[in-house]
């Protein structure tokens, strides 16, 4: 949990959006990851993304908008990986 943490906040730091003044309030928080990635790596990231909002939001506050009620729901023209659909549905929010 702790490297997942420091590589989601590294990530989160290159992001200069959040610095910008905009009208934009929110946005969704995806993560996104290649096909060839293994069906266990993602069932393994989404678990730990799902169930630990609290350490997220330490490593940085951008991670306040995840809404775990949110999680799983269908995006226009992005797949769900099979690994963080298997999670989805073991944990009864897949929207699929």
């Amino acid at each position: 949990m702790r490297k997942l943490l420091m590589v989601l906040r590294a990530a989160m730091n290159s992001l200069t959006l959040h610095k910008l003044r905009s009208f934009l309030t929110m946005l969704g928080v995806v993560i996104g990851v290649g096909a060839h990635v293994s069906d266990q790596v993602v069932y393994d990231l989404v678990k730990a993304v799902y169930g630990n909002k609290k350490s997220l939001i330490e490593g940085h506050p951008n991670f306040r908008a995840f809404q775990e009620k949110e999680a799983g729901k269908p995006q226009p023209n992005l797949p769900h990986h099979p690994g963080a659909i298997k999670f989805f549905k073991e944990a009864g929010i897949w929207k699929g």
